[in-house]
């Protein structure tokens, strides 16, 4: 995977450039690569000054390069390229020379990932605040190859610091504009682990997709050995389970991993290698078990990338995709195809072309946006649908039945909803089909009581149902509303008994979660059985389901 951070002080980085760093057992002298280095004639091994002057906004020969060079000027970002676990742990098991090819196999990986950020992802800004984006001739970056976790466990991983410094198409240089590359950040991990793959596929060893994971892990190597080596994960996990976040990748789980992190200790290779290797025999792993998984007569091959397979994958949980993300779903099948990047390029303009795609024009960030034609149509289905349950007024309730359930929600919790609490409850109570979303801990189950209270005081029934059996409890245990899961919802929805929800409100938590064909069998289903159906989620969630489809109303908690 890759990781970006912005570089926040020369100063936490500088170690990475001195020389006695490296000459008391240390990691290896870094790297400058790329096409702006190339145009400052940087030598390929880093050297303290011109490190110093680089991540400063100066040339190697202390010229300003930029407006803002000096003290406040921001130095760039902080690209970590880390090794699928099983990579690491042939990586420190291996003999001498298969440890070398391992680690060439992983700098030309990033450094392939680099030319691919360069080309897509590279722009420089000009003018007033920096409002004119331009593409720049190349970027100035710095590898470092490291080989451990902060918990000191093998871990193979390159830190790749790109410099806020390009030279423009006219030969002038100013600072990067760094948005693009968070935008292709999972596009440029596929290329990433793609063709580090392909390197270790070269070196005899066969790669194979494990569940539920977006990388490959090396065959042949147990994930038990891979969990035992993963201590700072593990770390990183329970912190997050403390806190009730379960996703690695927003910006909560990057800042417990940030704040989380122990102090950085120094590096004595070859004693690290000695203590990894011993506890990989305990447990099994011993020199004979890498010849063993090694197949050096093995003549890898390029095999076509599964278009069919790349297009389901796209619209497996959105309506609508970026550019970005055909090229992370091209990439992550490219793991097991040996495709180069030039092969994940020719196959993302084969599907660019392909009938079944359809344009949509550009994001608010100027990202082109595509769906295909099967996902228009469940959508303009989805869409009909919705308009169908909108022109039904049964569950329509008086703006006075609203407000006297607010108010007794209001007294037995003690404190007054929200302006915006009130104005959900009233916005769904108005129609057979509602949206409420919302950051979480914003309110959305104290406006779900709410609308509990309204229409129970008409004599209906409020019926709850998520994903999984467990959030279904939180669901009954925060809201009241008697709650189970979505696939058993589904079934009694199936047995077309109209009669038995005709006043029923099916109310589906984490609704975001659901695919847009899952979400239209959903609504057809409620529709048919004449229930009311009000789906709840996080905006981030829902926007999948709301994109587009503009009769479907929804309203923040």
């Amino acid at each position: 995977m890759m990781s970006i951070n912005p570089i926040n002080s020369i100063e936490y980085y500088e170690e990475l450039a001195k020389d006695d760093y490296y000459t008391q057992g240390g990691e290896p002298k870094g790297k400058w690569i790329r096409r702006g280095a190339l145009s400052l004639m940087l030598s390929t091994t880093i050297e303290t000054i011109d490190y110093r002057r680089i991540f400063n906004g100066f040339g190697p020969d202390g010229e300003k390069l930029c407006e803002n060079a000096g003290d406040n000027h921001r130095p760039g970002w902080d690209l970590t390229f880390s090794a699928p676990k099983s990579v690491s742990m042939l990586w420190a098991r291996a003999d001498e020379d298969v440890r070398q090819a391992i680690q060439a196999a992983q700098q030309a990986a990033v450094e392939q990932a680099l030319t691919f950020i360069e080309e897509h992802a590279a722009t420089t800004r000009r003018g007033k605040g920096g409002r004119i984006l331009e593409r720049t001739t190349g970027l100035i970056a710095a590898t470092f190859e490291h080989s451990t976790s902060r918990a000191q466990d093998a871990q193979l991983h390159t830190h790749c610091l790109i410099a806020n410094l390009a030279e423009r198409q006219d030969g002038t240089w100013g600072t990067l504009e760094s948005k693009p590359f968070f935008f292709w950040q999972k596009a440029a991990s596929g290329i990433y682990r793609a063709q580090l793959a392909n390197g270790l596929r070269e070196l005899g060893f066969a790669v194979e997709a494990i569940d539920n994971k977006p990388a490959f892990e090396v065959k042949g190597i147990c994930q038990q050995l891979c969990a035992f080596f993963s201590k700072r994960a593990e770390a990183i996990r329970a912190q997050m389970d403390a806190m009730g976040v379960t996703n690695a990748h927003s910006k909560i789980g990057d800042t417990i991993a940030v704040n989380s992190r122990d102090y950085k200790r120094s590096v004595d290779r070859p004693a690290l290698f000695t203590k990894w290797q011993k506890e990989m025999d305990e447990r099994g792993f011993t020199a004979d078990k890498v010849d063993a998984i090694r197949n050096i007569e093995a003549m890898p091959f390029p095999e076509a990338l599964p278009l069919s397979t790349v297009l389901d994958a796209l619209i497996e949980d959105k309506a609508v995709f970026r550019l970005q993300d055909i090229y992370a779903e091209v990439a992550k099948e490219a793991q097991y195809t040996h495709s180069s990047r030039h092969d994940i390029e020719d196959t993302v303009r084969e599907l660019l072309s392909d009938d079944a795609m359809v344009n949509l024009g550009v994001d608010i960030s100027n990202n082109p946006i595509y769906t295909t034609k099967a996902m228009l149509a469940i959508e303009q289905a989805l869409v009909a649908k919705a308009d169908a349950m909108h022109a039904s007024t049964h569950y329509k309730l008086d703006a006075r039945v609203i407000d006297k359930a607010i108010e007794a929600q209001q007294t037995a919790q003690g404190f007054m909803l929200s302006d915006e609490q009130v104005e959900a409850v009233h916005a769904v109570c108005q129609s057979s089909l509602g949206i409420i979303q919302g950051k979480a801990g914003a309110g959305k189950s104290t406006s779900l009581q709410a609308l509990r209270l309204a229409y129970e005081s008409q004599g209906m029934t409020v019926r709850g149902a998520t994903v999984a059996r467990k959030a279904a409890q939180q669901l009954q245990n925060d809201t009241g509303i008697e709650s189970g899961t979505l696939a058993s919802l589904l079934n009694d929805l199936g047995k077309g008994n109209a009669e038995r929800f005709k006043d029923t409100v099916i109310v589906v938590d984490e609704a975001g979660l659901m695919a847009t064909p899952d979400v239209l069998e959903l609504v057809s289903a409620a529709h048919k059985a004449n229930a009311k159906l009000v789906l709840v989620g996080e905006q981030e969630q829902l926007d999948s389901i709301t994109h587009g489809g503009s009769c479907v109303t929804y309203h923040s908690a």
